[in-house]
Parts: C-alpha cells; sequence; structure tokens
C-alpha cells in the first residue's frame, strides 16, 4: 500500500530550481528492459504457485493453503519477507561496496525453514541456508561485485547488526536475499510473506483445491509459475534497481536519499499537458515518457481527463519514502517513488482503495510506454502509474481487470522472480 502525501506547490517550484531540469522534446534514453521472461530456475522443475496478500500474509490463508495443497498431493513452503539495511560488504579485509556513512541500501529479503525447502531448492542453496549463510540474487550479485564468501553487514529490525557469509548466489531467489528463518529472527524478522505451493501433480486439482479452500478469505494473488506476464504487473525490487540504478538511504518512513545518486537521476520538469503545466521531479528516464504520454492524451482530446491542480497538489512523482516504516506490516518496502519512477494523477477521484474513476484510454496510453497501473493492485491504486521499462498495452490482462488491454487474457500473473518479496508492488 502506498500512502499519498500532500506536496505544496511552492516547494514543488523551489525543487525546480534546484534540480537539473530536462529537456522534454528529446528522447528517452536507451535503457535495457528488465527480464520478464519465466526460465525455468536452475536446479528445480516441475510447477509453483505462489500465494501473498496484500500487507503480511493472514494466519487464516496459510491454514487454507495448507489444506489446499494437501488435497492436490503438494507440498507448501512459508516465507517471512521484508527489507533490510545493507551496511559493508567485504572480501577478506577489503570492503567491496558500502553507502556513504551513516546510509544502507535497503534490501529485500526471504526466509524460509529448512524442512519446507527440503527438495525445493538446489543443493548449493539448502546447504548455505544450514550453514547460517546468505543466498544472494545473481543480478544484484553482479550489480556490487559480490563473490560466494564475501560477507554483507545487515541492520535487523530489532537494530541488531549481523555480519554474514554470502553461501551461495542463484538465480532462483527473487528477493536481494534469501536466508533461514532463525537467521531472519535473529534480525527481528517474522513477518509471514508468502506462499510457495509445489509439488503437485495436477494443475487443475490444486486450482480446484485452491478455489474451494480460499473461498471467503479476503483479497488474495494467486500467481502460477507456468502463465504469462500480466499488463499492470509490477518489478521485482532487483529488477527495478537493474532499471533505474540503486541508492543508500538513511531514515524510516520518510527518508532521505543519497545526493550523488539523486542528483545524477531526479530532474525538475515542467510537463504540458494541452495549454497547461504540471510541475514536478521525476526519474531522469522516465520524464521523457511521462510527456510523451501527455502529448498523446493531448492529441486524443483528453487533455480534460488530467486534474491538473489536484495532481500538482497531491500528485506525487519523486517522493522518496518507505511504504510502511522498517517492521512494519509491508516490511520497510521502498515505494517506487523513490527513484522518481512513478507518478500519481488525480489522486482524490482515484484515491486509494476506491473505485477508479481514470479513463481506460488514459491508462492504455501510459501502458503502451512502459508504465504498470495501479487499478489492479489488490489494494486498488487508481491514481499510480508505475515504469517498468517495457510496453504493457501489448500484454494480456486477468479477466477480471480493469480496463483489460483486450490482449488474450491469462487467469492471473505468472510467477515472476520466485521467491520474491510482493510487497513494494501491492
Amino acid at each position: 500500500m502506498r500512502i499519498k502525501h500532500l506536496v505544496i506547490s511552492l516547494a514543488l517550484l523551489l525543487l525546480a530550481v534546484v534540480v537539473p531540469s530536462v529537456a522534454i522534446g528529446v528522447p528517452p534514453p536507451t535503457t535495457t528492459p528488465p527480464d520478464t521472461t519465466t526460465p525455468p530456475p536452475p536446479g528445480m522443475s516441475g510447477d509453483y504457485v505462489r500465494i501473498n496478500q496484500t500487507r503480511e500474509l493472514g494466519s487464516a490463508v496459510t491454514s487454507a493453503t495448507r489444506l489446499a495443497a494437501s488435497d492436490a498431493s503438494g507440498r507448501v513452503a512459508h516465507f517471512y519477507g521484508g527489507t533490510l539495511g545493507m551496511r559493508r560488504i567485504r572480501r577478506e579485509s577489503t570492503i567491496v561496496g558500502a553507502p556513504p556513512t551513516g546510509f544502507r541500501y535497503p534490501t529485500t529479503m526471504a526466509a524460509v525453514s529448512i524442512s519446507d525447502s527440503r527438495n525445493l531448492f538446489e543443493r548449493a542453496i539448502l546447504r548455505a541456508l544450514a550453514r547460517g549463510d546468505v543466498v544472494m540474487n545473481a543480478d544484484a550479485a553482479s550489480r556490487r561485485g559480490v563473490q560466494v564468501g564475501d560477507t554483507v553487514e545487515l541492520i535487523g529490525w530489532n537494530r541488531r547488526v549481523r555480519v554474514l557469509r554470502v553461501g551461495a548466489i542463484s538465480g532462483v531467489v527473487g528477493a536481494e536475499l534469501l536466508m533461514s528463518k532463525p537467521v531472519a529472527e535473529d534480525l527481528g524478522i517474522r513477518r509471514p510473506s508468502f506462499l510457495i505451493v509445489w509439488g503437485f501433480a495436477d494443475r487443475t486439482a490444486l486450482d480446484a483445491a485452491l478455489a474451494t479452500r480460499l473461498a471467503g478469505k479476503g483479497a488474495i494473488r494467486i500467481s502460477r509459475s507456468w502463465e504469462p506476464l500480466t499488463a499492470d504487473d509490477s518489478l521485482s525490487s532487483v529488477q527495478l534497481k537493474g532499471l533505474l540504478g540503486e541508492f543508500a538511504i538513511r531514515g524510516s518512513g520518510a527518508i532521505s536519499v543519497d545526493s550523488t545518486w539523486r542528483k545524477a537521476n531526479i530532474v525538475g520538469v515542467f510537463f504540458k499537458i494541452g495549454n497547461k503545466r504540471l510541475i514536478k521531479t521525476c526519474h531522469r528516464m522516465v520524464a521523457p515518457l511521462i510527456q510523451a504520454a501527455f502529448d498523446q492524451i493531448t492529441e486524443e482530446g483528453l487533455a480534460d481527463e488530467i486534474d491538473i491542480s489536484n495532481t500538482q497538489r497531491a500528485g506525487g512523482c519523486y517522493h522518496p519514502r518507505e511504504v510502511r516504516a522498517v517492521g512494519s506490516t509491508t516490511g520497510g518496502a521502498v515505494s517506487t517513488h523513490s527513484w522518481g519512477g512513478a507518478l500519481d494523477l488525480n489522486p482524490s477521484a482515484n484515491c486509494m482503495g476506491c473505485r477508479p474513476k481514470i479513463s481506460c484510454r488514459v491508462v492504455q496510453i501510459f501502458r503502451s510506454l512502459g508504465f504498470a497501473w495501479g487499478g489492479n493492485y489488490l489494494t486498488v491504486d487508481g491514481m499510480h502509474f508505475e515504469y517498468v521499462g517495457e510496453r504493457r498495452d501489448d500484454v494480456p490482462s486477468r479477466p477480471t481487470d480493469r480496463c483489460p488491454t483486450g490482449v488474450p487474457a491469462a487467469q492471473v500473473a505468472r510467477l515472476g522472480p520466485f521467491f520474491a518479496d510482493p510487497t513494494a508492488a501491492e
């Protein structure tokens, strides 16, 4: 869930003065879109289903899922999840990486018990977890220059600092770090995040069991490994950092982003919509695409669909903050607004949890330029457009999605990065 903060117009004007402006008319920088394919994870086979809810996972959903898995002769792995602070990375006595003094790198984690993960992961991962090591996501390790045997210094939710060895590096891990539950608990993390159902032989039987057992249990996202990406799927933290960069933060709730990253990536922008202007600060890569959306909206005679006054006053683009503070039910996840990678439009008419009232044509235009829409999150966020680095207007929607793309629909979202904590997205 995202908390929308009011931003005073004068403050925006001041920000536009002190932050370099971007030329909206130029083409956006060339980037490599995030990998949204779903290759078979190394060391794993068969089908997988992920179950998650908004915020933390409820005990009733956990119990019902275990019964459904049993009905279909499957197994369940229960995961904690959240965001830790990472400080120094060392290779013996050499510091491989470190944030500025007083800052930390927000790092997503997942934790599982050894008993739940037997036969689920390849042996190298199981051995690392059994030793009390952490397993690092392969893309995160590559970005940071981390090797097996390096150590990472982590700040727990209980403020305890632990130095842990990187025992394996794997593409299976969707969160930046995977650890055992005892290690997570030593860092103060006991937050139920998601379930993985696996080992079942029949997809139809499991679907029927889940439909029966989870009926009436509230808003639940069921994601299947064999089904494709859908239009409004968000990126994992690993993918987002690969697309827009990694920064260090300090503070909790409303956070400060390190100045080196901010000066290199955040720009003040005067967006033009029809004969009106909108003043915002956004990521340098994202700003030209927002303007391109506004240009197309104007060309199609839809400029009046954008409430400039309300968006100027209460909508956000760059707003560094956690989705919730560290240790809370959303696990300290860092909002996409902290990258300047999302824009909130018409917030008063599209409040969080409310039925969206934004034009579906506006939604499709933003999707065509590489944005996912929050109107189909578990907690509806119709004001929210989030940059994902690839077109989404030609991607299937779920059957129940608002503003569907019209592309032949899959039932639900594909599993995506395995074992990624979903809190940042929903």
